[in-house]
C-alpha cells in the first residue's frame, strides 16, 4: 500500500505545514489540506510525523514525542462531477403534483464541467459550471420555474425544447432568466403545448463559481405565507413576487392563510390538498378555479370571476360556505357538504360532470340581486351531467319588486314524496290564508270572500268557460312539468327542494285544450328544441306571461319570434327554470327532453320573473310587424305579432301561438288577432299582400288608448300599406304615415271594432267596401269567404243574399237580431266577383266583393 508522508522543512512557522513540499494552512487542533491531482488517488496510509523537541516553543505537535510517528488508513477518491452535468443526461423533476404543494428538488453545480451548450449571448464552453433538468407541460399548457438558494445564490436560468422531445433532438431555446426570482435566483412561466419535454439549464451567473440550490416545477405562484396571511406582501410568495392578472397561483397549506384584502386579479387559481383559505369578492379570477381536498370558504360575497370552481379530488369536504358563480364536480371521488358547517352556494352554473355530491340538504341554487332595487338578477342552474346528486337540493327564483301582487306562472324543477304547492310555497308566502279551502268551480252559491294565492288549471274538465277549470292549488300535488299560477308580492324569494330533476318527463295533458305547464328541470331549455320534439303534440307555439302583466308568445319561426320583445332583443328563446307557460295541446301528451337543455344566463332582465328569458338574435325577424295596445293613462300595454314566412301555411299551423289569457284573469290590456276562431298572439302566414286581419283588444279601464305599430320599416317595405279600419266609426288610417292611433275605448272587449289590412285593398284577392249608407256595417271578402261586420245588433227584419255575377242566388240567409262579424263560406264557390245584398227594412245595400282561391 503507498503511503503520505508529511516531512517539514525543519524551519518552524506558526500554522504553517507543508505536505509533498506544498505548503497548506493548519488550525490548532486540527488539519486540512488537499491532495493535489498528481497525488495517488485511492487506498493507502497517511503517515504523520511529529518534528521537533519536547522543549520547542511552540511545540507544532504538543502531545507528542520528536520523531513519533503516526499511520492512518485513508482511501482518497476524486469528486464526481454530477450526473446531470450535460444534457444528454437531465435530472427529471417530479410531475406536477396533484395538490399543487410546491416539491423542491436539491441540485448543485459546484462540481460541474463547463457547459457544452450556448446559455443566452455566451457561447458553448465558457466557465460557468451548468447542469440539466427536464419536466413535461401539463395539460394546461403552462409550467412555473423557480430556483432557490441554498449554499449558493447565484444562479441563472435556461429553458429549451426539442424537436424530438429528447435531450438528442434539435434544441430551440425558449427563454433565459438571471434574477426575476427571490434574491438574485430565476423565475420563469413558460407557455407551451401540453405534452411538450422541457430541458432546463442550470448555470452559475460568476466564472468558475456554483454551488447548491432548490428548483420546483409548478402549475402557478405558489403562495408560502412566511411573512403574514395578507396576499399583497411580495415576501407571502415563493418567487418574492404578488401575482398579476396573468399569472395563476397554486396555494398550499401553510399556517398563514391566504387573505384577499384588497382587490387583485389573477388567471387560474390551485388549491392544495387540505387548504382552507379565507377569500372574498376582493378576488377577480380570469381562468378557473381548481380545488382538491377541503374546499375554501369565502368571507363577504361571491366571486366574480369567469372561470369554474372545479372539484377534483377523490374524498373532498365542504366544511365552510361557498359562494361560487360556476362550480363543476370533476373526478370520480365524493365531495360531501358537511351538515353542520358547510353550504355550497351557485350562481350560476353547477355541473355535476362525475363522481357523487351528497348534499346533506345544504346545497343551494341561488336566485340573486346583482344590482340595486331588485333590479338586475342572477339564478343559477344545475347542467345535465354523468355524476350523481345524492339528498335534497333548494332551488330559488326571486321575483322582484313590483307597486302591486302580481300573477305569475311557476313550475318546480325537483321530486319529492311531500311536493305539494303548500310544502313548496307556503314558507316564502301565504297560499292558503283563511278560510280554508277557497276553491271555486263555478257552481251556484256565495263565494269565497278572500281568494287563493296558488291556482292550478284543470284543462281535462268540460265546462265552457275556461275560468271554470281554475282550481285551488293549495294541496295540490307538484311534479315535474306542472304550471302553477300564483300572486305574491314583489320582491320575493320562492324556493322549493327536492331532488332536482335529471332525466326525460312525459307530461301528461289535456288533448284540444290549453294547458298550463313548466320548464321541470332546473335549468334553461331552448324552446325551438322542445318545439321540434313536440312538433306533432302543439298546436300552435308556447305562449308564457311575464311579471310585466304582458301575454309573451315565442314561436320558432325564422329564428325565434316573442311577443312583446319588450327589450328588443328576442331573449326570450331560452326558458328558464321554475317557469310555467302554456301550450295548446293536439295529443295527450308533452316531451321534455334532457337535449331540449341549455345553459343561458338568467340574468339583466328588469322585471322578468327572476332574470328568465336570454337573447337568442337581436336581428331576428326584420319583416314581422308588431301591433301594441298601450294605455295612454298608465303606459301598460300587450303585444301581437304577424309573421310572414314562406315555410308557413295558410291557417292555423306550428308557427302561430294561441292567446290564452281570458278577460276575467287579466289584469293588463290584450291585443291578438283572429284566425278561424282562434285568438292568436302569434299570427303566421306564407303572404300577408291583401289580408284583413281580424283585431281583438281588450282594455283594463275606459280612457285614451293608443293602437300602433312598430319595428315595422322591413315589413311595410316588402308588403305595402299597413291600414287600420275602424268599424265603429267607419275610418281607416293609414299606419305607414302614422304608426300610432289614439281611441277612446270603453274597459273590457270592445268587440268586432278593428280589422288590419295589409298591401293592396281593391286586388283579386281582399276588397274592402266603405261602411254602408250610415248603417254600422261593412262587407268584405277574405280569400274564400265573405264577411259581413253587422256592428251592433241589427234592428228590424234583416236578410243576407249573395249573389254570383251571373246572377243567379248562390247563398241567403236570415240576418235579423245579428251583430259583430259574421262569415260566409264560398268554398265551394268559382273564384269571381259576387254581389252581397243586404235588405234591412226599406234599406237596401249592395256591395261587390271578389273571391279568390287559397
Amino acid at each position: 500500500s503507498a503511503w503520505y508522508d508529511v516531512n517539514l522543512d525543519g524551519t518552524f512557522q506558526s500554522n504553517e505545514i507543508l505536505v509533498n513540499n506544498q505548503q497548506i494552512s493548519g488550525n490548532t487542533g486540527s488539519l486540512s489540506f488537499t491532495i493535489p491531482t498528481t497525488a495517488l488517488i485511492g487506498n493507502g496510509i497517511l503517515r504523520i510525523m511529529s518534528y521537533g523537541t519536547s522543549n520547542a516553543t511552540p511545540n507544532p505537535c504538543p502531545g507528542t514525542i520528536a520523531g513519533e510517528v503516526e499511520d492512518y488508513f485513508v482511501s482518497i477518491a476524486p469528486i464526481p462531477n454530477p450526473t446531470n452535468d450535460n444534457i444528454l443526461s437531465p435530472f427529471a423533476l417530479p410531475n406536477l403534483p396533484v395538490n399543487y404543494a410546491a416539491v423542491n428538488t436539491a441540485g448543485t453545480n459546484a462540481t460541474a464541467t463547463n457547459g457544452t451548450v450556448n446559455f443566452g449571448g455566451f457561447g458553448a464552453g465558457q466557465a460557468f459550471k451548468d447542469v440539466w433538468y427536464q419536466c413535461t407541460v401539463p395539460s394546461t399548457g403552462v409550467v412555473y420555474l423557480n430556483v432557490t438558494a441554498n449554499s449558493y445564490g447565484d444562479h441563472d436560468m435556461q429553458v429549451w425544447k426539442s424537436s424530438n422531445n429528447l435531450p438528442t433532438g434539435a434544441l430551440t431555446s425558449i427563454g433565459t432568466d438571471y434574477s426575476s426570482g427571490v434574491g438574485s435566483e430565476p423565475f420563469m412561466r413558460v407557455t407551451e403545448t401540453p405534452g411538450t419535454v422541457l430541458f432546463i439549464q442550470i448555470r452559475s451567473a460568476v466564472t468558475n463559481a456554483g454551488g447548491s440550490f432548490n428548483i420546483t416545477a409548478t402549475y402557478g405562484v405558489n403562495w408560502r405565507g412566511t411573512v403574514s396571511t395578507d396576499w399583497s406582501v411580495s415576501g407571502n410568495w415563493y418567487n418574492d413576487m404578488v401575482p398579476t392578472s396573468t399569472y395563476d397561483v397554486v396555494i398550499p397549506v401553510t399556517t398563514n392563510l391566504a387573505n384577499v384584502n384588497a382587490p387583485q386579479t389573477v388567471n387560474n387559481i390551485y388549491t392544495a390538498d387540505g387548504v382552507n383559505v379565507v377569500l372574498n369578492d376582493n378576488l377577480t379570477f380570469t381562468g378557473n378555479i381548481n380545488v382538491y381536498g377541503t374546499l375554501f370558504g369565502i368571507a363577504d360575497n361571491r366571486f366574480r370571476g369567469a372561470g369554474q370552481l372545479i372539484a377534483n379530488g377523490t374524498t373532498q369536504s365542504i366544511n365552510t360556505s361557498v359562494v361560487a358563480g360556476n362550480f363543476t364536480k370533476a373526478g370520480t371521488g365524493t365531495l360531501t357538504i358537511d351538515a353542520a358547517t358547510g353550504t355550497l352556494n351557485i350562481a350560476d352554473v353547477l355541473t355535476p360532470s362525475a363522481g357523487t355530491i351528497v348534499t346533506n340538504n345544504k346545497l343551494f341554487i341561488r336566485s340573486y340581486n346583482s344590482g340595486t332595487g331588485a333590479t338586475y338578477l342572477s339564478t343559477g342552474q344545475i347542467a345535465l351531467g354523468s355524476g350523481t346528486i345524492t339528498g335534497d337540493v333548494v332551488i330559488e327564483r326571486k321575483i322582484p319588486a313590483s307597486a302591486y301582487t302580481s300573477q305569475h306562472y311557476v313550475s318546480a324543477p325537483i321530486t319529492s314524496t311531500t311536493n305539494t304547492v303548500y310544502n313548496n310555497y307556503n314558507d316564502d308566502y301565504s297560499v292558503v290564508g283563511s278560510p280554508y279551502p277557497y276553491q271555486y268551480t263555478g257552481t251556484t252559491g256565495p263565494q269565497p270572500t278572500v281568494w287563493p294565492t296558488s291556482w292550478w288549471y284543470d284543462a281535462s274538465l268540460t265546462a265552457s268557460s275556461a275560468s271554470y277549470r281554475w282550481m285551488n292549488g293549495s294541496g295540490k300535488a307538484m311534479f315535474p312539468g306542472l304550471g302553477v299560477s300564483i300572486n305574491v308580492p314583489g320582491n320575493t324569494v320562492i324556493d322549493v327542494q327536492g331532488a332536482p330533476v335529471q332525466s326525460d318527463v312525459t307530461l301528461p295533458v289535456t288533448s284540444g285544450q290549453g294547458n298550463l305547464i313548466g320548464n321541470p328541470y332546473p335549468s334553461t331549455i331552448d324552446l325551438d328544441k322542445f318545439l321540434s320534439d313536440n312538433s306533432s303534440n302543439i298546436g300552435g307555439s308556447t305562449v308564457y306571461y311575464n311579471k310585466l302583466g304582458t301575454n309573451v308568445s315565442y314561436s320558432s319561426l325564422a329564428g325565434g319570434t316573442s311577443v312583446p320583445d319588450v327589450y328588443g332583443d328576442h331573449r326570450e328563446r331560452f326558458m328558464g327554470h321554475s317557469n310555467g307557460f302554456w301550450i295548446n295541446a293536439t295529443s295527450s301528451s308533452i316531451l321534455f327532453k334532457n337535449t331540449q337543455r341549455d345553459y343561458k344566463p338568467q340574468a339583466t332582465i328588469p322585471g322578468a320573473l327572476g332574470g328568465t328569458f336570454f337573447a337568442a338574435n337581436s336581428s331576428a325577424n326584420p319583416n314581422n310587424l308588431r301591433i301594441r295596445v298601450k294605455s295612454n293613462t298608465n303606459n301598460s300595454f300587450d303585444e301581437m305579432l304577424i309573421a310572414k314566412d314562406a315555410s308557413t301555411e295558410e291557417g292555423l299551423d306550428n308557427y302561430d301561438a294561441s292567446k290564452f289569457m281570458l278577460v276575467e284573469e287579466n289584469s293588463q290590456p290584450m291585443i291578438y288577432s283572429i284566425l278561424e276562431g282562434q285568438n292568436l298572439v302569434i299570427n303566421a302566414m306564407p303572404n300577408t299582400d291583401g289580408k284583413v286581419i281580424p283585431l281583438g283588444v281588450i282594455t283594463t279601464a275606459a280612457g285614451n288608448w293608443t293602437i300602433a305599430i312598430h319595428n315595422s320599416d322591413a315589413f311595410i317595405a316588402e308588403n305595402g300599406t299597413v291600414t287600420l279600419e275602424d268599424r265603429a266609426t267607419g275610418k281607416f288610417y293609414n299606419l305607414n304615415n302614422n304608426p300610432e292611433v289614439a281611441f277612446n275605448l270603453p274597459e273590457g272587449n270592445v268587440g268586432n271594432r278593428f280589422y288590419l289590412h295589409i298591401g293592396a285593398t281593391t286586388n283579386n284577392t281582399t276588397t274592402v267596401t266603405e261602411v254602408a249608407n250610415n248603417k254600422n256595417l261593412a262587407v268584405y271578402s277574405l280569400n274564400d269567404k265573405v264577411i259581413i261586420n253587422f256592428g251592433t245588433e241589427m234592428k228590424g227584419a234583416t236578410s243576407v243574399e249573395i249573389f254570383n255575377i251571373a246572377g243567379a242566388l248562390v247563398n241567403s240567409f236570415d240576418a235579423s237580431s245579428m251583430k259583430g262579424t259574421h262569415e260566409v263560406n264560398m268554398a265551394d264557390q268559382a273564384a269571381g266577383a259576387y254581389l252581397v245584398k243586404i235588405n234591412n227594412g226599406s234599406d237596401v245595400i249592395t256591395k261587390k266583393v271578389m273571391i279568390s282561391k287559397k
